[in-house]
């Protein structure tokens, strides 16, 4: 959808910096441990040889036909399974359909989809698949090929695997994380990411390179700790070309990506869960600052499988995971300050509770909802000591980053106040608060981003139409957006 308006004035987008060498805030009880470690959980991966061919198939009936089906079976054990598809040809209204005979989770996969999720199903609880081949009425030479099973393997670790989960405890204190229902939060791999206001969706940079699913409405793990499969109408795969990710170290450990539809419905992720709000202003020292992943849980440990995390002595031990683990939940804590060492190196410390695979979880600012950045290191101690920290979105790359998701020259509005009132220019996280002055500052050729809600035009008088007019696209990412009089 476009519009022509005339060029009234032209807005700066970046607001001043401020200074970046050298802050540190920090309260009376903070200690900036020495050394802060990731959070992203080794996840292993087999890749079983799976030949099969479903042979060329034609329908030249009124209706759909199902001329092949078989059950995939792992050869060895896996709690979940994804099948490769080294070719195929689905017509135009064909498709295969794919169902854990486990839980009777289904996805559906046409000629569109199947190349969105890079030849690969959606996650498979169980190692048991049947597959069967639709062919749509007048379509011809119709099949599918498959070549191999990738079995999600990770909680399967024997005595000599031990050290890829030598990974440390962050929780500060005793464990106060609780459920969550924050669907805007999502399990990908060994990390946590999350959906943002412009379309995109965020991690922590250690947790690339990115493949695979974005999971939400995850189901409680097995009572050993081995995660489950979301239903596949709750997966979206990860569009993989559009990863920017950086992972220099604390303060610089970020990744920006977007997210392609569900396969069977056909919706986008934050349309049907929505999307967090971003602010680079900065809480008081000991407001409440909440923390949401998919981190491993050990309290209280249960039996069987290895859940190994790091003492305070820096031993390893053993304990299982449970049921919980894997599974969304939440903490809350005490802001502990920003440090900001130069353009590319920002970071907020805070003691919230979190555990390894929280990576990637956004760190949220309690008291009015928006995310102030994301979680990426622990060094918080069972004593209470020390800060977990996330990379803060004063960092310039990452800003810059989110900032031309869309594309160049995007101008964001929203209608909501942002915290501490910055002042409006456009950008991110300084957006507009009316159509009207996006439509004023936008280049010819730029984009105006709505954030979901209700916008007025100004009675219409907004730009006037002629050879000196613009073009511009308006976007609406993230939910329903009105445009009236």
């Amino acid at each position: 959808m476009k519009r022509y308006f005339k060029i009234l004035s032209n807005v700066e987008l970046r607001r001043p910096r401020r200074p970046m060498f050298g802050r540190l805030v920090f309260g009376g009880l903070f200690a900036l441990p020495l050394l802060l470690r990731a959070q992203a959980l080794p996840v292993t991966l087999e890749y079983e040889p799976y030949p099969l061919d479903s042979g060329t198939h034609g329908n030249s009936s009124q209706e759909e036909t199902v001329p092949f089906t078989k059950v995939i079976t792992a050869s060895t054990e896996a709690p979940i399974i994804r099948v490769h598809f080294s070719a195929f040809n689905l017509g135009a209204k064909s498709c295969v359909t794919l169902t854990s005979l486990k839980d009777q989770g289904r996805q559906r996969l046409d000629a569109q989809s199947l190349p969105q999720w890079q030849n690969t199903s959606a996650l498979f609880n169980g190692g048991k698949v049947q597959l069967e081949l639709h062919v749509a009425p007048g379509e011809k030479g119709v099949f599918v090929r498959v070549d191999q099973l990738v079995k999600d393997c990770h909680c399967s670790v024997n005595s000599s695997q031990a050290s890829l989960l030598d990974l440390p405890e962050s929780l500060c204190g005793a464990d106060s994380r609780v459920a969550s229902t924050d669907f805007r939060v999502g399990r990908i791999s060994g990390c946590t990411a999350w959906l943002v206001s412009n379309g995109a969706v965020l991690t922590a940079g250690h947790c690339a390179p990115l493949g695979g699913v974005f999971e939400v409405n995850v189901p409680a793990s097995q009572a050993n700790g081995t995660p489950v499969a979301a239903d596949p109408d709750d997966q979206y795969p990860i569009d993989t070309t559009t990863v920017t990710s950086v992972n220099n170290g604390q303060g610089d450990d970020w990744t920006v990506f977007r997210l392609l539809p569900n396969s069977n419905t056909g919706q986008r992720a934050h349309i049907q869960h929505g999307f967090f709000r971003m602010s680079r202003e900065t809480p008081a020292l000991g407001a409440t600052i909440r923390v949401t992943g998919h981190g491993v849980d050990n309290t209280p440990a249960s039996a069987g499988g290895i859940c190994c995390a790091r003492d305070n002595g820096g031993n390893c031990t053993h304990p299982s995971c449970n049921s919980t683990s894997r599974t969304l939940q939440t903490a809350t804590g005490p802001f502990q300050g920003e440090f900001l060492g130069g353009a590319n190196n920002a970071r907020h410390t805070y003691q919230a509770d979190t555990e390894p695979a929280n990576s990637g979880s956004p760190i949220i600012w309690s008291i009015n909802g928006f995310a102030i950045g994301i979680h990426t290191n622990g060094g918080c101690q069972s004593d209470g000591t020390g800060s977990n920290s996330g990379t803060s979105f004063e960092n310039n790359g990452l800003e810059t980053a989110l900032q031309n998701f869309p594309g160049a020259n995007t101008r964001y509005v929203d209608v909501v106040a942002y915290p501490n009132s910055p002042t409006e220019n456009g950008t991110i996280f300084q957006p507009f608060s009316t159509f009207p002055a996006a439509v004023t500052s936008v280049p010819s050729g730029g984009r105006v981003s709505l954030v979901e809600g209700s916008y007025t035009r100004a009675g219409g008088n907004i730009g006037t139409f002629g050879a000196d007019g613009k073009s511009f696209s308006i976007l609406a990412p993230v939910g329903t957006v009105t445009i009236g009089n």
